[in-house]
């Protein structure tokens, strides 16, 4: 009954939070925008080749760049930047809001797939594997980072990375082939 009882006041205090939103006249559409706004800031941001027609869909709340829905675009390596852009984008934001419920938090897994980690090789004709952008994406997080240093934590895994990331930003390395001292993988194999 007392785990009851804890589950019923939790459930009061959403019904109040969101009476209170309620009351708040929020425009949904205002907050599209806005989020619209701060995604093609961050597409910029990253060098995104040709960017235009960047935008969140207001009914399916979903991102488009080119006129294109993320997915539709037709390159993993745009893919890889759109959704980083986008939920960025949607932190962003959430730190803007009087009334926020998005944790905080961000894990970024393989920043680099699908992006060129190097310098471009002159026979790849895929736009987005540049090092220009790679190294872009990493300068934004690092920027992002210190900007909102109290109010976000992003966690990113990547086994690239480039002179941007100070060594003190950098919480453990990795071996992902086991043939090098550091640790196999990013969890330890319980087995051996």
């Amino acid at each position: 009954s007392d785990k009851i009882q804890k589950e019923e006041n939790k459930l009061g205090k959403i019904i109040v939070d969101i009476k209170e939103i309620e009351d708040e006249n929020v425009d949904f559409n205002y907050i599209i925008q806005q989020l619209s706004t701060i995604y093609t800031k961050i597409l910029g941001k990253f060098n995104f080749p040709k960017l235009n027609n960047s935008y969140i869909d207001e009914k399916s709340y979903l991102p488009y760049v080119r006129n294109s829905k993320y997915d539709d675009i037709g390159s993993l390596g745009a893919v890889t930047l759109v959704n980083m852009a986008y939920f960025l984008s949607i932190l962003e934001l959430s730190l803007s809001l009087k009334k926020s419920y998005h944790p905080g938090i961000l894990i970024l897994d393989t920043v680099g797939k699908n992006l060129g980690t190097r310098e471009k090789n002159p026979d790849e004709n895929d736009e987005f594997k540049d090092s220009v952008i790679f190294k872009s994406v990493l300068k934004f997080l690092v920027d992002f980072s210190s900007k909102y240093q109290d109010k976000v934590q992003i966690i990113v895994v990547n086994n690239d990375y480039t002179d941007a990331i100070d060594d003190s930003d950098i919480i453990a390395h990795f071996d992902g082939l086991g043939t090098g001292n550091l640790p196999y993988g990013l969890i330890s194999d319980i087995t051996n």
